[in-house]
């Protein structure tokens, strides 16, 4: 499943948890890359007959600026 990943984000697998990243300057393009990453794992999920359970799934951001970012 992570050699399906666009190129901008990083993952890791451990047994059946997955972690996706990406950083960069522009949030837009972060939501972006990060969205497209989501999708390419759901098809990759619907090929091979696995599923995601979106109650153990989450979004977390971490930023250095003080004010947050609405997401």
């Amino acid at each position: 499943v992570l050699n399906f990943l666009p190129p901008t984000v990083s993952g890791s697998l451990y047994v059946d948890d997955l972690h996706i990243s990406c950083s960069g300057s522009d949030m837009r393009i972060i939501e972006r890359q990060l969205q497209l990453a989501v999708n390419k794992i759901l098809d990759w999920c619907d090929q091979n007959g696995h599923t995601l359970s979106p109650s153990k799934s989450c979004c977390i951001h971490f930023c250095r600026k003080r004010s947050p970012y609405c997401l």
